[in-house]
C-alpha cells in the first residue's frame, strides 16, 4: 500500500474513533464503498456485533412481555434441530400475535429446515406484507425474487439501495445475521448483474465479518460459480469468433 493511501486509511479511522476491539459481542466498524480491498482490516460506517441485539421499537412490546429470553433462545434452537416442535409452538403464537416479524420469520425458516418450501415462501412474502421495513422479511423475500430470477423487483424491496446505513439510515448498529443476510443476496444480485467488483468487494467484507456464517460459504461458491462460468462464456465466444473466420474446407470426393 502506497503511503498515501496508508495516510488517507488512517485519517479516516480516527475520524471515526478508531477501529474497535473484535472480541465476542465487540462492535466492529468498516466503510465498503471508501476502504480499499487491500488485506487490511476494512471500517464500515455502521457497527456489527454479535452479540444480543434488541430492537424493541421493531416488535410488538407485548410480544417481548409474552415470550421471555429463555423461551426465545428455546425456539429459535427448535427451528433448526427440531423444526417440526418449533412451528407447534409458533403456529399458536402467531394466533396471539399475527404480525410479529420474528415469529414471521423463524416459522419460515421452521418449514425450510422441514422441506416445505412452499409454504416457508407463504410465510415468507406474509411476513414481507406486514413487515416491510423489517430487515430479515425483506433480506428473505428478495431471495424469493432472486430464485424466479425478477432483478427488478429485488431493486424494489431494497429500494434500489444496496447499503444497510442507506437502507436504515436511523440505525447505527446491525447484527452479523442481518448483516449476513444481507450481504447473501446482495452478492448474488451483483453477480447476476455483472457488477462484480461491487460482488467481490462486498464477499471480502462478509469473509472478514463473518468468515463461520453458512451464508459467507454460499456466497464463496456463487462467485466461483460465477467466475468459472464467465470464463467458459469467454472461450465459447473465442471458440464461435475463430469457427466463423476459419475458411471453409474442400469438400472430398
Amino acid at each position: 500500500m502506497s503511503r498515501a493511501k496508508k495516510q488517507l486509511k488512517a485519517r479516516r479511522r480516527r475520524e471515526r474513533g478508531g477501529p474497535l476491539g473484535r472480541g465476542h459481542g465487540s462492535p466492529r466498524t468498516f466503510d465498503p464503498v471508501n476502504d480499499a480491498d487491500d488485506g487490511d482490516v476494512l471500517l464500515l460506517s455502521y457497527e456489527i456485533i454479535d452479540g444480543p441485539l434488541h430492537l424493541p421499537d421493531e416488535a410488538d412490546p407485548s410480544f417481548w412481555r409474552a415470550l421471555g429470553e429463555h423461551d426465545r433462545e428455546v425456539i429459535h434452537g427448535q427451528v433448526a434441530n427440531d423444526p417440526l416442535r418449533a412451528v407447534e409452538r409458533l403456529e399458536p403464537l402467531l394466533e396471539k400475535f399475527p404480525s410479529a416479524p420474528m415469529l414471521l420469520n423463524w416459522l419460515s425458516a421452521a418449514y425450510a429446515n422441514l422441506g416445505l418450501e412452499h409454504k416457508s415462501e407463504e410465510i415468507v412474502r406474509l411476513n414481507y406484507e406486514r413487515n416491510p421495513n423489517y430487515l430479515f422479511a425483506r433480506a428473505n423475500y428478495a431471495q424469493v425474487c432472486l430464485a424466479r430470477g425478477d432483478l427488478d423487483r429485488v431493486k424494489e424491496v431494497f429500494d434500489n439501495k444496496f447499503d444497510l446505513k442507506l437502507m436504515y439510515p436511523h440505525r447505527n448498529v446491525f447484527h452479523v445475521t442481518e448483516f449476513a443476510a444481507f450481504a447473501a443476496v446482495a452478492i448474488e444480485y451483483f453477480a447476476r448483474t455483472g457488477e462484480w467488483d461491487a460482488a467481490k468487494r462486498l464477499y471480502e467484507v462478509m469473509a472478514q465479518v463473518a468468515p463461520d456464517h453458512p451464508a459467507t460459504g454460499q456466497a464463496r461458491a456463487l462467485l466461483v460459480r460465477s467466475v468459472v462460468n464467465r470464463a467458459l462464456d469467454r472461450v465459447r465466444r473465442q471458440l464461435t469468433r475463430r469457427g466463423a473466420a476459419a475458411p471453409a474446407g474442400r469438400v472430398g470426393c
